[in-house]
């Protein structure tokens, strides 16, 4: 964490511009963290910019060239992140320019707002605010939820005010067919405290939820986040890694700059993969869960190897990070459809 962020910024540039792209995505997950790191405090800043009083006409154009600045940095981070995700992970569709115009005009934008947080500074360490009360952060793991097991919802939730916040709920919407536990929880938090809530959500029907978090604090704010979950069963988890296989053998076939031998040892891992999961997906039809995870595990083992020859074959950057991620994405359907319930 030793890196700003516009040099972290200046060393993603210079990661699409070599095609680096491992070392892109890395730093990409650097801005990330450090980026969620900052949000807290910059809420804290803008709040009290909001609340600043009996100031002099050169300090508020000062706080208003700080907030406008912050607000603007802030979509810019999502808009580029977004697009140099984009890119990364599939830089064959999109235009190598676009991630590096959206890095420089950010970079150029979060160097203004660092000189504009310093004029405001010491300004805004004189400002007293009431308590105010902000959800940070929610995080569930995983996009796949496979049917009969469960994660922990995260909630972390932060008084930036300089009084203390009273009769804080949280309260977590169960709806039929998730468990959720607990739905509700009370706090306090004192002046500039933070707070992680832990929630248990168990995916115990198959199905497409929403889940609604919300946060009630009175006076000191109130705010709802919601989460779209599907929940999978065995059967759908193996149909879809079946014909994602499918695609994959498909797209390494229709591959030109892929050598003959080099199709032929790729294809060799995906077809006995392809063939395990056929089976596993005859052992789920005939209720024989137990079958059907020994062969999952199975065609897990050859998309491990698969992604073996891709190291050893020396493809070219940009192909072998498309089929990587790929690959893994495969593995983490079949690891989901392995601890699904039919």
């Amino acid at each position: 964490m030793g890196s700003t962020i516009t040099s972290l910024l200046s060393d993603f540039e210079q990661a699409i511009e070599n095609q680096d792209y491992r070392t892109a995505e890395e730093t990409l997950h650097d801005l990330v963290d450090r980026y969620d790191a900052l949000e807290a405090a910059e809420e804290g800043r803008i709040a009290r910019a909001f609340e600043a009083r009996d100031v002099t006409d050169q300090e508020a154009n000062a706080i208003k060239t700080y907030t406008t600045r912050a607000m603007s940095a802030d979509l810019m981070r999502m808009g580029f992140l977004l697009q140099s995700a984009s890119y990364v992970f599939d830089p064959e569709t999109v235009d190598q320019t676009l991630p590096l115009d959206s890095a420089r005009k950010l970079r150029e934008e979060e160097a203004s707002l660092e000189d504009a947080r310093r004029t405001v500074s010491d300004t805004l360490e004189t400002v007293t605010i009431p308590a105010v009360v902000q959800l940070l952060t929610t995080d569930l793991p995983g996009e796949i939820h496979p049917k009969g097991t469960s994660d922990t919802l995260t909630i972390v939730v932060e008084n930036v005010g300089d009084a203390p916040a009273e009769d804080v709920t949280i309260n977590v919407t169960q709806p039929s067919g998730l468990g959720v536990s607990p739905t509700s929880t009370d706090l306090s938090l004192a002046a500039g405290e933070r707070a992680t809530v832990e929630v248990v959500v168990s995916y115990d029907t198959d199905g497409e939820y929403g889940l609604e978090i919300e946060l009630n604090a009175g006076d000191a704010g109130s705010d709802v986040e919601m989460f779209s979950i599907v929940v999978s069963t065995k059967q759908d988890l193996i149909a879809t890694a079946l014909a994602g296989i499918a695609d994959l053998r498909t797209r390494i076939e229709e591959t030109e700059s892929l050598g003959l031998i080099q199709r032929v040892v790729l294809d060799a891992e995906l077809a006995i993969a392809e063939e395990k999961v056929e089976l596993a997906q005859e052992f789920g039809e005939g209720k024989k869960p137990l079958l059907a995870n020994t062969t999952i595990a199975a065609a897990i083992t050859k998309m491990g190897l698969f992604l073996n020859e891709l190291d050893l074959l020396l493809l070219s950057p940009e192909i072998n990070r498309a089929l990587e991620q790929t690959g893994k994405g495969l593995i983490d359907q079949l690891v989901a459809a392995k601890h699904a319930k039919l």
